[in-house]
């Protein structure tokens, strides 16, 4: 998200104050060159650009409109210390050049001086307390340094100052997203874009945030808007290939980004949104090549710190990837994506008392429900004896039945619950824990959710109850009379064999593909002899059993009277009438081991490794019936299709 300050303030017009205060009509020589530096600098000749707007200084050297200008081409140059230099004495006048502050402020983070930086705004709101600007700009600078509550609160005060203006509202909404207040941050955007229809600044940062913690698609069409009238604009531009990247397109979204860097080799956004591309295209190497460039630029930037982390988890290495992102924690506490990411890597390597600190932060992280409106306060993970707890879900079904594999230890320490469910679990839920309250979902929430004593707001606490080496077993119970009438009538179908349940892709928008493969691949599984095969995969699959069987010869059988993706229950009662289940990761998994169903998992390398899967083990501490087949080199399957033949049919 892009909330920094515009450092081309000086050049987009020759500044007002290089005019010759004598006569606004006629030109003086300094004006000129002012303006023959102007385009020099928009041209790329930065060499002419020096050279012209020296010269205009040393003409008028207490113009601080020529000041401001001289700063700003030596920024571009790199040259920071003299871009301070002009910078600092244009700042000196009263009133100083509009933006002035803000090119200083960025000199200064140029230079690493972030305390001065922050100082020069401090000092202008202090010289000036109700200028919108100043406070504006103390936000942007704020925010480059990692300060985000501080930034947004800034924002706050300049918009009491200047209520709506649309520049300040686009800068706070960046500053809220920044922080992870995504829902705040995309009513904010959407504000500025409504009082400010023709301004690509605010289209451009909702691009940003729809791409990184929204619907990728509508992040797609938002930087088309902003390209079609600004072909080069770099935020809009990123903000494209990141929604390509999200939508699982990261082969556009490499090219995207190479043309971006073309024109911009060393800009840090495109050398970082690179990196992420490289990475999810499993090209690590060349991924922590970048995120170390942009890190030799700015050591303390989290998001190049938490990227460089995932590619050394990526490659399992922890350790360095555990420094990274406490490194990144140490530059920004509210980095949001830092937090998560050690949190599930502590997850993911049953560390669970390290987890705790940071997994309340996921309610502030991407994709990510809002904690649900309950009154009653968050429970203190200790198990009482009559104690009532609500228990509710915050993501989709296949993690609500993960952590539903808790209820039967809370209930065995006395305490009373209440399951607030998706309604599709409310059947299973009942049959399943006949001493538990079990609602449905709804908004408001059902009065007996309400009236509960305490509600866990925080899942962190229930890391302390989770098994350290052996899986639960199952807790599900499936409807026994469909249970039976199913197997029936598969195995009346073919021959009365052994049942094996199959599902072979994830519909997951972020990683579905990399946990996914066609089921014509599944030949090493399909050729075993003398067992009938059930399709168990959720969603349009005529064509893939079509395929299948035209590849392989062979028929995988079909429940049509069970909506897999509705009628949860069914669903449950047809997992329950299979012999084994074979599944790629997805809600299967979950459904097979709650009903304690022996399961073969087909996973991922590295994209779309789940944290309760671990990083290494071969059997799950959720669930005592599954057996997890990894993969040794991402996106290849043949090797873990045999291992689950030679696991399942000995």
């Amino acid at each position: 998200m892009v909330a920094g300050l515009l450092l081309l303030g000086a050049a987009d017009t020759v500044p007002a104050h290089s005019l010759d205060p004598e006569d606004k009509m006629t030109p003086s020589p300094a004006q000129l060159l002012a303006s023959q530096a102007h385009g020099a600098l928009q041209r790329g000749d930065l060499a002419l650009a020096v050279k012209l707007s020296r010269q205009a200084v040393a003409q008028q050297p207490r113009n601080p409109g020529l000041n401001h200008l001289a700063g700003v081409v030596a920024f571009h140059t790199k040259d920071f210390a003299a871009a301070v230099k002009y910078l600092r004495k244009a700042a000196e006048f009263r009133p100083p050049p509009p933006g002035v502050h803000g090119d200083l402020g960025q000199a200064l983070l140029a230079l690493g001086r972030k305390d001065d930086a922050v100082k020069v705004f401090r000092d202008a709101t202090r010289s000036m307390p109700v200028d919108a600007d100043a406070w504006d700009g103390l936000g942007n600078v704020l925010m480059e340094v990692n300060r985000f509550d501080d930034a947004i609160a800034a924002f706050r005060y300049a918009l009491s100052l200047a209520a709506g203006a649309p520049r300040i509202l686009s800068n706070l909404g960046a500053a809220l997203a920044r922080a992870g207040q995504t829902e705040a941050a995309r009513e904010t955007l959407a504000e500025a874009v409504r009082r400010a229809p023709g301004a690509l600044e605010p289209v451009s940062n909702l691009a940003t945030l729809e791409a990184e913690d929204g619907d990728p698609s509508v992040a797609k069409v938002l930087a088309q808007q902003v390209l079609a009238k600004a072909p080069h604009h770099l935020v809009a531009w990123i903000a494209l290939a990141n929604a390509e990247q999200k939508l699982d397109n990261p082969e556009e979204a490499e090219r995207l980004v190479r043309q971006a860097l073309a024109l911009h080799p060393d800009n840090g956004q495109v050398l970082l949104s690179l990196a992420s591309v490289l990475a999810d295209l499993g090209r690590n190497g060349e991924a922590m090549e970048f995120y170390r460039h942009v890190l030799r630029q700015n050591r303390a930037n989290p998001k190049a710190l938490t990227g460089l982390a995932r590619a050394h988890i990526a490659v399992d290495e922890f350790d360095a990837a555990r420094d990274l992102l406490h490194e990144a924690l140490r530059v920004a506490p509210d980095w949001v994506a830092s937090r998560m990411e050690l949190a599930l890597l502590e997850a993911s390597l049953g560390r669970f008392e390290q987890v705790a600190p940071h997994w309340a932060w996921r309610f502030r992280a991407e994709n990510q429900r809002q904690s649900r409106p309950f009154p009653q306060p968050a429970w203190d993970g200790l198990c009482r004896s009559g104690q009532t707890l609500v228990l509710w879900a915050e993501q989709g079904v296949g993690d609500e039945v993960l952590w539903l594999s808790l209820v039967p230890d809370l209930l065995a320490a006395g305490m009373r619950l209440v399951i607030e469910c998706d309604v599709r679990l409310r059947d299973l839920l009942c049959r399943s824990f006949p001493a538990a309250t079990v609602v449905a979902r709804r908004d408001p929430p059902d009065p007996a959710c309400l009236e509960a004593e305490a509600v866990q707001s925080s899942l962190a606490e229930l890391f302390l109850h989770i098994p350290r080496a052996t899986g639960r077993p199952g807790y599900f119970r499936a409807d026994g009379d469909k249970v039976a009438r199913l197997r029936r009538q598969l195995q009346t179908e073919d021959g009365g064999k052994p049942l094996i349940g199959l599902s072979w892709r994830s519909n997951a928008v972020s990683c579905g593909r990399n946990k996914s493969l066609s089921l014509d691949q599944w030949r090493t599984i399909l050729s075993v002899p003398d067992v009938s095969f059930v399709a168990l995969q959720y969603g349009d699959i005529d064509g893939d059993l079509a395929a299948a069987e035209a590849a392989t010869g062979i028929r995988v059988l079909r429940a049509s009277d069970i909506d897999i993706m509705n009628d949860l229950d069914g669903f449950a009662a047809l997992v329950a009438a299979m012999d084994k289940v074979i599944t790629t990761s997805n809600t299967t998994v979950h459904f097979a081991g709650a009903l304690g169903v022996e399961t073969h998992v087909l996973l991922p390398k590295v994209r779309g490794r789940l944290w309760y899967y671990g990083v290494n083990e071969p059997t799950s501490r959720w669930y005592g019936t599954l057996r997890l087949h990894r993969q040794s080199v991402q996106d290849r399957w043949d090797d873990v299709l045999e291992s689950v033949r030679r696991a399942a049919f000995p």
